[in-house]
């Protein structure tokens, strides 16, 4: 790595100071040796002189050296900064050469008052001090420098007073010798400084890398809070335009419903289509929201899935006899009633497939088959197969259809409309489940879409609180509370419940709910969630607690009208005790098959 040239030159005022500490740092071995071998060669000296004078360079080391701990020991207590180092290597320099200059006195003041073998041992002992100060003070040769030249410098001039040959040769080896180490000190000084360089460069790599990371991580953080703020405003859009939207289509249908063939009809069918696209989009942007936000948890739960499939094609009936089609369901015998798994993940992931063989259809068949099949090696896999006669898609856009906001081209987007998000969320909610959504199509010969899941069998629901009625089918006139705070819901509702050959009451808040339900009994209660005074869910939870029951002596129905779509609400419904949630808007399909559902 190259440091950046902005910072080149406090990389290298790091690696002298870092130089300076490792002296520091090795400092406190070399004044301890110091000292030691002064006492040492103080009581080998006594062997031949008892001159007082001999011995008091001995004492100068020990003080030069004793000056150094007290020198380590406030550098530890300094901790000095870069900028502050480079004073602390001047005070070492000048302990160094203290140190090197009392070796030296014992060179000029001992050696001419000893022997040979004083000199020969004092000689010995210079050699074996350097050596070691080449481990020490190399760190910066210019110390080891200012330590090795009075040391060897003393010894010299100590021995060569005597003027014999031996003498002259020994200092002549003493100059040579110190050459030598004085090169082999530099030779380390590099070592040690590209040493250093390198852990300054990894240091500086290391801080990049941290910065980079924290750099990402905020980004990411930034990416995800901006995620949280589209999801959560689709999210509030997607209530607030529900409940409109169910105004809307409410009376388009009850419209179409109420007046003769013609013109108005017509009208009034083309605003229900057009309404009913609008909620399509609506509901894909905020699929695709929700997945992409990681806001999808699967559940793990019992339910019958003979039942699902059977609500799936009753939903989609209707649209396909209205284009001439034969929606056909074909449910294999070897499959368990009741699985564990999503139910409403595995609903929508059908409902979307449903839904474009029947837009993509326009004469012949749709098929919706379940039977066992293959999943990851697993014995409970079941395979869903979604197979129509429509327009089938060509070889190479078959691909793209898995990405979202694409279609096979831009004809079938202004032909059959669509956002060309279904099969993108269809995707991605499979992989959640653990399976993998495959085409076959050919142009012209329609297509079929299939998917393996696990979904091992289980036993039957076991009744909970929260579903505290069961379904009844043959449901006669009856008389439902509606509940809702907004004027034109109810008036929705209450016509839609009229449509349908039942009488009515209408309650805006919770509190009036309850009212209601003490003056006169109802054999099923149609309940908004977001209410003032009390809202549905309370409302709910004192019907439970009062234990209100139909003319029939069965707990009460209770189906809530939401806006939102979101499962942790729909679960909340759940644990109130509402026997079931319509999501707005509501069709009359939807409330006619839920009212015979519930009803009596």
């Amino acid at each position: 790595m190259t440091i950046r040239a902005g910072s080149q030159q406090y990389a290298e005022d790091l690696v002298e100071a870092s130089k300076t500490r490792v002296l520091y740092g090795q400092g406190r071995g070399g004044a301890f040796g110091n000292i030691a071998a002064a006492a040492v060669a103080m009581g080998v000296m006594a062997l031949w002189s008892s001159d007082p004078i001999a011995h008091l360079p001995f004492v100068a080391v020990v003080l030069a050296h004793l000056h150094r701990f007290w020198l380590l020991r406030s550098f530890r207590q300094a901790d000095p900064a870069v900028g502050e180092i480079q004073r602390w290597r001047r005070r070492f320099f000048i302990s160094a050469l203290m140190g090197g200059a009392s070796w030296g006195l014992v060179g000029v003041l001992t050696l001419p008052r000893v022997g040979v073998g004083g000199q020969l041992f004092m000689v010995i002992m210079a050699s074996g001090l350097t050596s070691a100060a080449v481990a020490t003070l190399a760190a910066v040769s210019t110390v080891f420098i200012a330590f090795i030249v009075p040391t060897l410098g003393g010894i010299m001039i100590g021995i060569v007073v005597f003027g014999s040959f031996s003498s002259w040769a020994i200092a002549v080896l003493l100059v040579l010798y110190g050459g030598v180490i004085i090169r082999t000190a530099r030779t380390q000084e590099r070592s040690i400084a590209k040493a250093l360089r390198l852990s300054v460069e990894k240091d500086e790599l290391v801080r990049e890398l941290t910065k980079a990371t924290e750099r990402e991580k905020l980004q990411r953080e930034k990416a995800e809070q901006a995620n949280e703020a589209k999801t959560s405003f689709l999210i509030k859009m997607s209530h607030e335009l529900r409940t409109p939207l169910h105004a809307v289509l409410g009376m388009f249908e009850l419209l179409g419903e109420g007046v003769r063939p013609g013109r108005e009809r017509n009208f009034a069918r083309t605003g229900y289509s057009s309404g009913r696209a609008l909620l399509a989009i609506l509901n894909n942007l905020l699929d695709l929201a929700k997945v992409e936000a990681g806001k999808v948890h699967l559940e793990s739960l019992s339910f019958s899935l003979s039942r699902l499939l059977e609500e799936i094609c009753e939903l989609h009936a209707v649209q396909a006899e209205k284009k001439g089609l034969v929606l056909r369901l074909e449910f294999s015998k070897d499959l368990p009633e009741h699985v564990l798994g999503d139910p409403v993940c595995l609903r929508q992931v059908l409902d979307n497939l449903v839904v474009n063989a029947i837009k993509f259809t326009e004469e012949g068949l749709v098929t919706l088959a379940v039977q066992p099949g293959a999943c990851e090696g697993t014995p409970d896999g079941i395979a869903f197969l979604v197979q129509d006669t429509g327009i089938g898609i060509a070889a190479e856009v078959q691909e793209q259809l898995f990405e979202a906001f694409e279609q096979a081209d831009n004809s079938i987007s202004r032909r059959y409309g669509g956002t060309g998000l279904g099969l993108s969320i269809a995707q991605q909610l499979v992989s959640l489940m653990g399976g993998c959504l495959k085409l076959e199509s050919r142009e012209g010969a329609g297509s079929l879409f299939r998917f393996s899941v696990s979904l091992p069998p289980t036993k039957g629901p076991e009744v909970c609180e929260a579903e505290l009625s069961k379904p009844r089918k043959g449901a006669q006139r009856a008389k439902i509370l509606v509940v809702d705070d907004n004027a034109i819901n109810r008036l929705v509702a209450k016509e839609m419940v009229s449509q349908l050959g039942h009488d009515f009451v209408i309650a805006s808040s919770g509190v009036e709910a309850l009212e209601r339900l003490g003056e006169q009994s109802f054999a099923l209660v149609l309940m908004d969630c977001e209410m003032a005074e009390m809202n549905g869910l309370e409302a709910c939870k004192r019907i439970r607690d009062d234990g209100l029951e139909t003319k029939t002596g069965r707990a009460l129905p209770v189906v809530a009208l939401t806006a939102h779509a979101l499962a942790p609400h729909i679960k909340a419904c759940r644990d109130a005790g509402m026997n079931d949630v319509l999501t707005k808007p509501v069709s009359l399909v939807q409330l006619e098959s839920c009212l015979h559902r519930w009803l009596d």
